[in-house]
Order: C-alpha cells, then structure tokens, then sequence
C-alpha cells in the first residue's frame, strides 16, 4: 500500500510538473504575440505618420505635433515659428519631365531640407512640393539664417540623374506664432509669406509682417517733439 501511495504522488506530482511546464509555455507564446502585436501596433502607427513618398512626417502627423506645440507655447515656453517651403517650378518638372522624375526631385529634396535644419525642428510633407517646418527656441534671425543657410545648399544642389539643366531652388515664409494667435492663423501667414517670396521671384525667403523690420520714420523732428 505505501508503495503504490507514494507511485501515485509520484504520478499526480510529474502531471503538476507536465501542468505547470505547460502553462509556463503558454504564458512565454501568449507574452511573444502581445510584444509582437504591440510592435506591429508601433509600426503601423508609425507608417500612418509617414509620407510614403519622402519618408517625412505627413500632414495629419504634423497637426497634430503642432496642437501639441502651441499648447506648450501658451504656457510661455519658448519661440515657435513656422516655415512654409516650396519647389520652385516644380509644375515645369512634371510637364516636361514627367511624374516619376517629379516624385525623384521631391525625394531629393526632402533629403536636402532634412540635411540642413537641426534635430529639434520637426519638418513635414504638407502636400504636393509644399513642405512645412516647425522651428522650437530658436531666435527669428537664427530661423531665417537656417532657411537662408539651406535654400543656397538647394541651389547648388545637384540632382542625381536628372535631366541635363534641371537645377532646384526653394522659396520660404517665416512666420512666428503669436500667443494670441491661433495654428491656422499663423499658418496663414506662413503661406502669405511664401506667396510674397514667389511674386518678388522665387530662390528666397520672405517674412511675415510680425517679423519684418519696423518701417523708419524719416520725417524731421518739429520742435515740439525736439523737447519732448
């Protein structure tokens, strides 16, 4: 009788161990699937933020960085600027050239803009050959010595396998958000800026009114306001 007791602990014991062993199992597969879900998860949701043509943030992913931005400037920390950046004549390289070369020059020069800004300013495809950049705590002049700094490096850019006499220029608008300012407003002047860079000839960077310089008042003092 002891003996067959003790054979049927011994059995009841390895089937725990079988058990247990695996449960164990199972819990290693099941912990795997939710690393692999959650990575695939992290993935998708990363590609969701891309523009698949030139890698950058896409526009739903730049509004959103944006809110995020301005809910921070409210709180009075630091400079917020956006730069609204464009191929010149980048309708020319689609009609003479065709769209594949034209979705060639838009990675070339995405990769120049993402080249020549810094790690902290968050820079996006915001549709076509427009492209957006947010520049954090950085002066106004610092901002557009950068866009200055990288609208030379894209015009003595060469592109690799394009078409003889196919050269790149950019046009920009700085503007700086304003804490009364709305997103959309100071994306308004952005833009106005980049129209106003276009019509004095494209190949450079134009500022919106708050960033222009105060006009000076050339008329003589009349004596009154000599005394003040």
């Amino acid at each position: 009788m002891d003996g067959a007791y003790a054979a049927m602990i011994l059995i009841v014991l390895a089937g725990c161990m079988v058990v247990n062993l695996r449960v164990q199992q199972m819990r290693q597969r099941l912990d795997r699937q939710r690393e692999a879900l959650a990575e695939a998860l992290a993935e998708n949701r990363a590609l969701a933020m891309r523009d698949e043509l030139t890698g950058l943030y896409n526009r739903r992913a730049m509004v959103e960085l944006i809110q995020l931005e301005c809910r921070r400037r409210r709180r009075g920390q630091g400079t917020l600027l956006f730069a609204m950046i464009d191929v010149d004549h980048f309708k020319r390289v689609n009609d003479h050239h065709g769209h594949a070369m034209g979705d060639h020059v838009l990675r070339v020069f995405a990769d120049a803009l993402r080249a020549n800004v810094r790690e902290t300013d968050v820079l996006a495809r915001w549709g076509g050959d427009e492209f957006l950049l947010l520049l954090s705590d950085i002066e106004p002049r610092s901002a557009q010595t950068l866009l200055e700094r990288t609208r030379e490096a894209i015009a003595a850019l060469p592109v690799p396998n394009a078409p003889p006499g196919l050269r790149l220029s950019m046009s920009a608008g700085l503007a700086l958000h304003l804490p009364h300012s709305s997103p959309q407003e100071t994306l308004e002047r952005a833009d106005q800026a980049l129209y106003a860079a276009k019509d004095q000839g494209r190949n450079r960077v134009a500022l919106a009114p708050e960033l222009q310089p105060a006009p000076v008042d050339d008329a003589p003092a009349t004596p009154q306001a000599a005394r003040a």
